[in-house]
């Protein structure tokens, strides 16, 4: 699983 944290405060998260 990959967590990827953007400046909008927001966290994506997504399994490669």
């Amino acid at each position: 699983q990959v967590s990827l944290k953007y400046p909008e405060g927001k966290m994506y998260s997504f399994g490669l």
